[in-house]
């Protein structure tokens, strides 16, 4: 059986026996900055190719928007960071759809997102570190006209659209 050395491992090595991270580079089975992994996908349940460079040093954060606007209502979304725009989303009424992201280490990771349909143009903040960092490993955003509703483990907390 082959072993993999995780990040635990590596930092017990640099920390405690004085390895360097070349050494540790070149110990077999070990992951590099631009070495493939495989993982099971969150948002398609396949088997995707990820680089190791996308690795969370802090807790990974799963959202999932659900267009619960009504009947016929298309739903349009634009969600952004301050660095990283995941670009126009269009859901069909129930349509969803997922990111996920690694959150900051101080906790300052924010996402907001631009919600339109037909008779609305609205905003909110979809996560804010300040208020989601130990709510949110994994929830649920359903989209209505009066605002956006979390879901987090069964607790649904709704709120005001942002001015």
């Amino acid at each position: 059986m082959k072993y993999t050395y995780d990040l635990t491992d590596m930092l017990y090595l640099i920390l405690y026996r004085n390895t360097s991270v070349k050494d540790i580079c070149s110990l077999p089975n070990t992951f590099s900055r631009l070495q493939i992994k495989r993982y099971v996908s969150k948002n398609t349940g396949k088997h995707e190719k990820k680089a190791m460079s996308d690795a969370c040093w802090t807790k990974r954060t799963y959202l999932t928007l659900t267009n619960d606007l009504g009947p016929g209502l298309q739903l349009s979304l634009h969600c952004k960071s301050g660095s990283v725009d995941l670009g126009q989303q269009h859901l069909a009424p129930q349509g969803s759809w997922s990111f996920d992201f690694c959150s900051s280490f101080w906790g300052v990771t924010s996402y907001f997102c631009n919600v339109v349909w037909n008779g609305g143009n609205k905003w909110f903040d979809v996560y804010t570190g300040e208020r989601d960092s130990f709510i949110c490993g994994e929830c649920g955003w359903s989209i209505r006209p009066t605002g956006p509703c979390r879901d987090h483990g069964g607790k649904v907390d709704c709120f005001p659209w942002n001015s």
